[in-house]
């Protein structure tokens, strides 16, 4: 062996290549790790360790919380507009502004628009909700004989006042009209569902009625929100039934009955024949689509205190997808000024529709009852998975195809593409 070759033998492989020694790693004991904290600590006089960034500081570059805690930065910290003290912005958010002291001790949520009020100006119903007063006033109603509180849908009112229902008997000047037995043909070439249903269209002026509304299937009553009369329909069904709306919007239009934005149309779905499981997919299936729907009416419904989206505009939330495939039936909503109202199962075995505008348009009305029962149909025998699949996180283009799909209408399909301001033309193009 020659000379350079033993040289290089006797080194290791790494010097032959020019890499650096590799020094081990020595491991840390916990006792260590606290005598290096310690020694950290002990850099400063009057030391603290703060929460945003875990590394001690001097005490005075530092801000104290309301609980004992110190921030480096003081930019995370904010004061609760209730008490003043310091608490950090997260918990403050957490808890719509305030500390969860003050907030559980001093406000509440209305239960109308959802906005938090002070205990000290809130009005609780009988029921036990909290309200703001303009909720309250816009909800309820005081009786003109017994003083009893009245909820909205209850009263009974004419011109010389306010009443519940027991009172309202004493002060009958004009009359209400109740809707008579409806009987259809058991035919549904045009609806396309053999889902029954019932329909409520509000006016803001209705004069004269009383001489025209009994040629119609529709009965009249008074609605405390709004100034004309309610015309409530029976159970309605088939073809018939949609020719009966267009028979009291034809006979209301021609004798001048008007809507203005306080009115609204409500439409009863019959789901007296679903079982717990068909009603949990048909919520599913609404929740995923509620701002499909909203795009489908007038933008200021998403407003209407009678109408609230899922989440309302205040940030409350009455029902959604994930408590909905935590649960085994329908949400379980405490109000019925949703725009989808469940409460509505419990009395009348329906989900009622409180979405729509307030219409006298038959077409208009006839639409959104083929849109709804056809709706329903298809989607109350899936999954939740698929469900989530056809609805969940899609565009309101995707959602308007799907819908293309179920409706199996190419003019109701385009009358709500328009509506809801969405490209749609023929069904051989969406299905390209």
């Amino acid at each position: 062996m020659c000379h350079k070759c033993n040289v290089n033998g006797q080194r290791t492989f790494g010097a032959v290549v020019g890499l650096e020694p590799v020094v081990p790693v020595q491991s840390v004991t916990p006792g260590e790790l606290a005598s290096a904290e310690i020694e950290a600590e002990a850099e400063f006089v009057d030391p603290v360790k703060c929460l945003d960034d875990n590394e001690f500081h001097e005490r005075d570059d530092c801000t104290e919380d309301a609980n004992g805690d110190f921030w480096f930065d003081a930019d995370n910290l904010a004061g609760c507009p209730h008490c003043d003290e310091l608490h950090p912005v997260s918990d403050l958010d957490d808890h719509d502004g305030y500390c969860e002291r003050c907030r559980d001790r001093h406000y509440s949520e209305c239960h109308g628009c959802g906005n938090v009020i002070s205990n000290d100006v809130r009005i609780v119903a009988e029921c036990g909700d909290d309200y703001c007063r303009n909720c309250y006033s816009d909800t309820y109603y005081t009786c003109d004989d017994c003083s009893d509180e009245v909820h909205r849908d209850d009263i009974r009112s004419n011109d010389s006042g306010c009443y519940c229902e027991g009172c309202y008997s004493s002060h009958d000047d004009e009359g209400e009209h109740d809707a008579p037995t409806f009987r259809g043909k058991m035919k549904y070439t045009e609806i396309k569902s053999q889902r029954k249903f019932g329909v409520e269209l509000e006016t803001s002026a209705s004069d004269g009625w009383s001489g025209w509304v009994g040629n119609t299937a529709f009965g009249a009553k008074d609605d405390g929100s709004v100034n004309g009369k309610e015309f409530v329909s029976p159970v309605l069904y088939g073809d018939d039934g949609l020719d009966a709306c267009r028979n009291l919007c034809r006979y209301a239009t021609n004798n001048d009955c008007e809507v203005n934005r306080s009115c609204g149309y409500h439409l009863h779905c019959d789901l007296s024949n679903t079982t717990a499981d068909q009603r949990k997919a048909i919520a599913l299936a609404y929740a995923y689509t509620c701002d499909f729907w909203f795009a489908c009416v007038d933008s200021n419904r998403r407003t209407n205190n009678y109408c609230h989206a899922n989440k309302s505009e205040g940030g409350r939330v009455y029902w959604d997808v994930d408590g909905i495939k935590a649960g085994s039936d329908f949400p379980d909503v405490s109000t019925r000024y949703v725009w989808l109202n469940w409460c509505a199962y419990s009395s009348h075995r329906t989900v009622e529709v409180r979405l729509h505008e307030g219409t006298l348009d038959g077409s208009a009305v006839c639409n959104w009852i083929k849109a709804h029962l056809r709706f329903i149909d298809s989607v109350m025998n899936m999954t939740p998975g698929q469900i989530t699949r056809k609805f969940g996180n899609k565009t309101l283009k995707t959602q308007m195809r799907n819908m293309r799909d179920i409706w199996m209408d190419d003019e109701l399909s385009n009358y709500y593409g328009r509506k809801a301001g969405i490209e749609e033309k023929q069904n051989a193009e969406c299905a390209a």
